[in-house]
């Protein structure tokens, strides 16, 4: 999750130096193994949709957990109302937009 989460800031990133979507992840110049999937290995999926709208997909081997049952103190658990980034066990992508 923590690559996803960095690719989608430097994706942001890339729009606003170029108001654009980057055409694939290799443009956002990042290290290589960012953009790989470790539970396939194989790279990130990466789709822009639209002028600010993008995919981004990966395989996921167990669904997100509950922050509670994993007893994580309240400090580290995600903001109640940001389940953007939940998923479901196998293959899942995200719709994510940059905010012009």
């Amino acid at each position: 999750m923590q690559d996803l989460r960095t690719l989608s800031s430097r994706i942001a990133v890339y729009w606003r130096l170029h108001q654009a979507l980057p055409p694939d992840l290799a443009h956002l110049n990042t290290h290589p193994v960012l953009l790989r999937d470790p539970e396939t290995n194989e790279p990130y999926e990466y789709v822009a949709d639209s002028k600010t709208g993008y995919h981004l997909c990966a395989h996921f081997q167990l669904a997100t957990p509950d922050a509670e049952a994993r007893g994580e103190p309240l400090a580290v658990r995600p903001l109640p109302n940001d389940d953007s980034w939940r998923h479901p066990a196998g293959r899942h992508c995200f719709d994510r937009s940059v905010k012009p």
